[in-house]
């Protein structure tokens, strides 16, 4: 079997499961990463057969293979449909060099839908399969990067489709339409329980890490660290949290530091000025994270995070959750947030039904907090569970393979 993955990138999750389908089935598997060949990450090169180097932009190509390419039926046919002599340049361009290449694989794996999908869309529509697999945001958000017209393109021509989940399900059939239930798996793309297992096993050091990370950031040591979300995406609720957090300011006083973990995800920089603002607003220590965290530095974090709390608009699975749960810290999660199969592993997590909730619920857990913590004693053992008793690979291989 050959599978040609076309993702936007090559996250922690895409390459432990595609590298499992070529060990444990001898797939032969390879990456094209839609932004360019430098964008992907640095493990996608061994987990894959191989990474293809083929450019999206016009200026990478010979004038004469642009020149065969208006040379076309192909080129009439979008000049016509579209009006655009450039964009018709554009697309005949990237239908000549893709279409040769899609038709060398058995399966096109598309990992979430991006708006430069479309710019291949007529040669992946000549595949022999292709399986879509939403991982989140493409599925949640319905605006010029994921419009639900064009996704709708896409969904007609696919054999297949995965999500993360049933609640994801439920989404992608409510969108799309119930048409597709037959050719719909819930199943969760990730394989790699070993990265989860490095926090579990350096847990029982965990007052170390966190009496590092205080002295580190000038933190008192009797103040709990509580990390509110995981990224500068305005999804995480950030500013929300802050203003239900504001009644209890007298009581969070000097009790806790905020840690803002905002590395990525930010369109500009104003909402970084009104996160800061919201905090200060609040009274106690806070601290926001810029600059992107090293391997060591995410572990450390992880680890020190006692009080985690996920208030997120939306979430489709949290890598960032599953390692705060595996240190054996405490979580206050939305009980609007799709994490069903960590509930139904046993995995222990206190859920506010609204976010105007979460002042009462973390004073609760502070003034408590060694049996919230005890209480969280087997997360590192049924976190890593979930994707063990998933079994993704082979999972995904059955997809592929119609079985």
């Amino acid at each position: 079997m050959k599978v040609l993955v076309i993702g936007r990138e090559a996250s922690d999750f895409m390459v432990p499961l595609f590298d499992g389908l070529r060990r444990q089935y001898d797939a032969h598997v390879d990456l094209l990463e839609l932004r360019g060949i430098d964008k992907v990450r640095k493990p996608a090169f061994s987990g894959f057969n191989n990474v293809l180097d083929i450019s999206l932009a016009i200026k990478d190509y010979p004038k004469s293979f642009i020149l065969r390419s208006v040379f076309s039926g192909y080129f009439i046919k979008k000049i016509l449909s579209a009006g655009n002599i450039k964009s018709a340049i554009r697309l005949a361009v990237l239908q000549r060099r893709m279409l040769p290449e899609i038709k060398k694989y058995d399966v096109i794996s598309v990992q979430f839908i991006t708006p430069e999908l479309f710019d291949l869309f007529d040669a992946i529509a000549s595949a022999k399969k292709i399986c879509v697999t939403f991982w989140g945001s493409d599925l949640f958000q319905n605006n010029q990067d994921f419009n639900i017209l064009t996704q709708s393109k896409l969904i007609r021509i696919a054999s297949a489709i995965t999500v993360h989940h049933k609640e994801m399900q439920d989404v992608f059939l409510s969108k799309f339409g119930r048409e597709y239930e037959h050719i719909t798996h819930a199943v969760l793309p990730v394989s790699d329980k070993g990265h989860l297992q490095i926090f579990a096993a350096e847990a029982p050091r965990r007052e170390q890490h966190i009496a590092r990370f205080k002295h580190r950031h000038n933190i008192a040591s009797h103040k709990r660290i509580v990390v509110v979300g995981h990224s500068a995406h305005a999804l995480d609720n950030h500013i929300s949290i802050a203003t239900a957090l504001l009644p209890f300011k007298d009581e969070l006083y000097d009790r806790i530091c905020f840690v803002l973990p905002m590395t990525y995800g930010a369109h500009n920089e104003q909402y970084y000025n009104e996160v800061e603002a919201a905090y200060k607003q609040v009274g106690c220590q806070y601290i926001i994270l810029r600059q992107f965290l090293t391997n060591e530095e995410m572990l450390e974090l992880r680890l020190a995070s006692e009080v985690l709390i996920r208030l997120s608009k939306m979430d489709a699975f949290s890598w960032s959750l599953c390692e705060t749960l595996c240190a054996g810290n405490v979580v206050i999660a939305g009980a609007w947030l799709p994490y069903g199969k960590l509930r139904g592993n046993g995995v222990i997590m206190q859920e506010v039904y609204e976010i105007e909730d979460v002042g009462e619920k973390l004073l609760d857990v502070l003034d408590n907090y060694d049996e919230y913590k005890n209480g969280c004693a087997n997360n590192s053992v049924n976190t890593p569970n979930v994707f063990v008793k998933e079994n993704a690979v082979e999972k995904f291989y059955k997809i592929f393979a119609d079985e």
